[in-house]
Parts: structure tokens; C-alpha cells; sequence
């Protein structure tokens, strides 16, 4: 499966512009042609629209992505960073369903698990924009993909600098990894891969060791205290 994004362009494209969102029907009918061209390929098998953009225009889309499905450069459509609202605006323009929403996921970056259990708490961990997203996903059957997945590495590099939670969650990895005879890579994504979501992971990685270390995650099966003592370590709090 070939995936790819398109939305975000970058400062002086073209010069004197600033960085920007961009979810034009132009926009996007260019980016196409330019990832194909880029990759050899005559076909996407998805196209994810990177960020919201907040002058979207979803009758432009829609047109945009109609164009694309019958000259057959792109077979599926999905999104990234963007909460069930904003999904429900899109796809109510669109005659195929959204398969995708990319977002930020890991045990340090655990909003979507957060939402679940602060729900009518008086607690300041309760997170803003996941309200409705997984079970909106889940019920419709789009897929969730996480990125980040591995938290950039804070868990398993140089922890010296780290919060006090953020040390005590990577030695109850590490534990975790021993029990298990695996990675602390493997744990940290089999902590995802338990969800009932079905989240995917996306890697980031172009080393091969790392891949591989990864990859034991799919062998893994975290006992559902393991996984709570997990997020309870990496929130840095007992359940409410």
C-alpha cells in the first residue's frame, strides 16, 4: 500500500509566502501529480489531507477528490490531525467514506485514553479536541493511524532531563521488556496495538534494527494490568 499527504506547504513556496495550510482543489490536484511523479508511480492508494485547513471548502474537495478517484491516480481517502467534527464536515460532501485519520498517538501522548477516563472529573488533564473523535473512527470504520508512535524516542533515549513520570514509565518499559523477553519499542506499540481501535502504528524509522525491534510488538500481548500501570505511570497519576 503507497500512502501519501498533501496540505501543508512550506514558507517561500512560492517565495515571499509564509508557511500555510493549503486544501485548495488546485492545491491538491498538483500535490498528486507531483508525489506520482516524484515516486515513479501511477497510483496512490491513499491520500491523506495533512492539518485542517481553516479556508477548506468542502464542495472543492469533493471535486478535487472526484477527479482524482476516475483518472485513477488515488483509490481512497483520509485525513490527519483532525477530530471527528471536522471529518463530519468533509465526508458529508463526499460520496466514499474517509478510511483514514492520522494523528498523534503513543503512551506519553495518550489524549485519546485520557478523554475515556476524565470524563466528568474535575481533573486538568481532561484533553481538548478528542471529544467524540475514536468513537466517531470506530463506528465508521475509519482507520486510525498513530504517528509518533515511539514519543520521538523520549522513553528509550537519555532520560536525564526527562519529568519524574516520564523516567519512572521508561524503567517500567524496561521492566516490561525484560518480562517479556522483548524491545521497549515492542511494549510501547503493543500498548497501542491492545486497543479495541485497531490503531496502526506508523513508523518513522529508517533503521533497520529499530524496524526489527519494532516489529516484536506483533508478538506481544500486554496483560490489561500491565497496560493500566502503563497509563497510569506515563499520566503521572492514579486512575480518578
Amino acid at each position: 500500500m503507497i500512502q501519501s499527504k498533501c496540505g501543508i506547504r512550506w514558507a517561500d513556496d512560492p517565495p515571499g509566502t509564509p508557511q500555510r495550510f493549503d486544501f485548495s482543489g488546485d492545491h491538491i490536484l498538483e500535490s498528486v501529480d507531483a508525489i506520482l511523479a516524484r515516486l515513479g508511480i501511477d497510483r496512490l492508494d491513499i491520500l491523506l489531507l495533512h492539518r485542517p485547513d481553516p479556508l477548506w471548502e468542502g464542495e472543492e474537495i469533493a471535486e478535487a477528490f472526484q477527479k482524482l478517484r476516475l483518472s485513477g491516480k488515488v483509490r481512497y481517502f483520509g485525513v490527519s490531525n483532525q477530530n471527528r467534527f471536522q471529518m463530519e464536515y468533509l465526508q458529508s460532501f463526499l460520496t466514499e467514506p474517509l478510511v483514514a485519520n492520522q494523528v498523534e498517538m503513543s503512551l506519553l501522548h495518550h489524549g485519546f485514553v485520557e478523554l475515556s477516563v476524565s470524563f466528568n472529573q474535575n481533573s486538568p488533564r481532561y484533553p481538548d479536541g478528542w471529544e467524540g473523535t475514536m468513537e466517531y473512527c470506530r463506528i465508521k470504520r475509519v482507520l486510525l493511524q498513530a504517528w509518533s508512535p515511539l514519543a520521538q524516542g523520549a522513553l528509550t533515549g537519555n532520560l536525564d532531563d526527562q519529568p519524574e513520570n516520564i523516567r519512572k514509565t521508561a524503567t517500567l518499559v524496561q521492566e516490561y521488556a525484560r518480562r517479556h523477553q522483548t524491545t521497549a519499542e515492542a511494549i510501547l506499540l503493543a500498548w497501542l496495538l491492545k486497543h479495541p481501535a485497531k490503531i496502526q502504528p506508523v513508523l518513522g524509522t529508517t533503521r533497520p534494527a529499530r524496524l526489527r525491534a519494532c516489529a516484536e510488538a506483533l508478538s506481544i500481548s500486554l496483560s490489561r494490568d500491565e497496560w493500566y500501570s502503563l497509563f497510569a505511570a506515563a499520566r503521572g497519576a492514579s486512575m480518578p
